[in-house]
């Protein structure tokens, strides 16, 4: 009915934005569930870290989705130690990921502030002071690698 009417009056029809953030929500459920079922370990078709292989270092998200995996099955203390930084920030990610969301759906802020660019280069700082102190190979940061 609604493709007709935007036909009818010369406009574009777009997707609603509805079922397109329906769509995102059954692909990353599907994602969680494949992940959920097998452990990134042990099976070849997860994506490999492109910066390991190459450098023999570990990137900043180097075993994010085993801690993920971990996560997912109730292993706190495995999935931190496979990402610190990840398992820190995914509070932080869900809320600004469910401000995001409210914000779509209702069409009003949820906040009077938007994020400050200060913070988005402090989290882009700790994510690079992260990547450089978990390859360190003396005591206590050589227990932080993937």
């Amino acid at each position: 009915m609604e493709i007709h009417r935007a036909i009818r009056h010369g406009q574009k029809w777009r997707w609603p934005r509805t079922c397109i953030g329906a769509l995102l929500i059954v692909a990353a459920g599907g994602a969680l569930f494949v992940l959920f079922l097998f452990p990134p370990d042990r099976y070849p078709f997860y994506p490999q870290c492109q910066f390991h292989r190459l450098t023999g270092l570990a990137c900043p998200g180097c075993g994010a989705l085993r801690a993920m995996h971990e996560l997912m099955h109730g292993h706190v203390a495995r999935a931190f130690r496979r990402n610190q930084l990840f398992v820190l920030a995914l509070p932080v990610i869900a809320g600004l990921s469910a401000r995001s969301a409210w914000q779509r759906l209702t069409g009003k802020r949820m906040y009077a502030a938007p994020i400050r660019a200060r913070w988005i280069w402090l989290g882009l700082g700790l994510v690079l002071a992260f990547g450089v102190v978990r390859n360190l190979p003396f005591v206590p940061f050589d227990h932080l690698g993937p």
